[in-house]
């Protein structure tokens, strides 16, 4: 799997036209423009392709571009504009639209006359995560989401146990309860997980009823143990005005260790798939049989 974010032009106009909710300026910067930044930085100027020269009341390139740096790195950068009193919060994002490489570019002024004084530094981090939350909190659970993945985790390669973690049969509450319930199950579930790991693990809704897991410095031995706690924890969930639904989650597990996250992801789901054929089970890669709770053993092949 490609480490950069590969998105469609239609994808990437729906999303700007989301964060234009959120921030003052929302622009895609195509790769052209940069390959021609680098060989000359008055290009933008000269052939009026860049608008930071008006917006920035600048007559000169950016000694800090982080539109530029996010081209050359394939990330995300994010920095703060003083212009005059005011303060800006410009994020530069990476992307690859049709395969096309470019920068989505956003800024938003942060409209405080305050920010400068002793209070300044509290009232700046506010703002800042409110900023980040609107990018990278699932509105419905309040977890990360899959954005969160693709600028932060994607390219991780810290030792963690990795954990794809799926709701049985939701399509089912959805169909017969309604999608509020859905959504309220989906809540009550990253509750319950949230519960079960600590603030240095990582919980992202990575699609529908799919929930990953980051367990940072997780180790094989008690990979299992612990995934099997949050298992259970999902079944002893209750749903409020619906005691008759009774939750199941089905789980696969693997530890990261050299390789990209990308890699123990994709290991994770395979496992995962493997304990939904068998439903409301946990399986990591050094299962080698699937314990039910009927006590007879179902062997796997890996």
């Amino acid at each position: 799997m490609n480490q950069n974010v590969k998105i469609t032009r239609q994808q990437a106009e729906e999303e700007a036209k989301m964060l234009e909710k959120v921030f003052d300026v929302v622009r895609f910067l195509e790769g052209d423009f940069f390959e021609q930044m680098q060989d000359d930085p008055r290009i933008g100027v000269k052939i009026g392709m860049c608008q930071c020269y008006d917006f920035w009341k600048k007559n000169k390139p950016c000694e800090n571009c982080t539109s530029m740096k996010a081209y050359a790195e394939k990330k995300q950068k994010t920095k703060l504009e003083f212009l005059d009193a005011d303060v800006f919060l410009v994020i530069s994002r990476y992307l690859e639209i049709d395969d096309e490489a470019c920068v989505m570019e956003l800024v938003k002024h942060l409209e405080n006359d305050t920010l400068i004084d002793t209070d300044g530094r509290d009232k700046l981090v506010g703002k800042l995560k409110g900023y980040q939350d609107k990018l990278y909190i699932d509105p419905v659970t309040g977890v990360y989401n899959r954005r969160y993945f693709e600028d932060e985790i994607r390219n991780m390669q810290n030792s963690a146990g990795v954990a794809m973690i799926d709701l049985d049969d939701f399509k089912l509450y959805n169909d017969i309860y309604g999608h509020d319930m859905g959504d309220q199950v989906l809540c009550i579930v990253a509750d319950v997980i949230k519960d079960c790991i600590r603030k240095t693990d990582k919980l992202i809704r990575y699609g529908g009823d799919e929930f990953l897991l980051i367990l940072s410095d997780m180790v094989r031995g008690t990979l299992r143990g612990k995934l099997l706690q949050i298992q259970e924890a999902i079944e002893n969930a209750t749903i409020p005005n619906c005691s008759r639904l009774k939750l199941t989650a089905s789980i696969g597990g693997v530890i990261s260790e050299d390789g990209q996250i990308d890699e123990a992801i994709a290991k994770a789901d395979q496992l995962m798939y493997k304990a939904k054929d068998h439903k409301a089970q946990v399986i990591t890669e050094c299962d080698k049989t699937i314990f039910k709770k009927e006590k007879f053993r179902i062997n796997l092949e890996f």
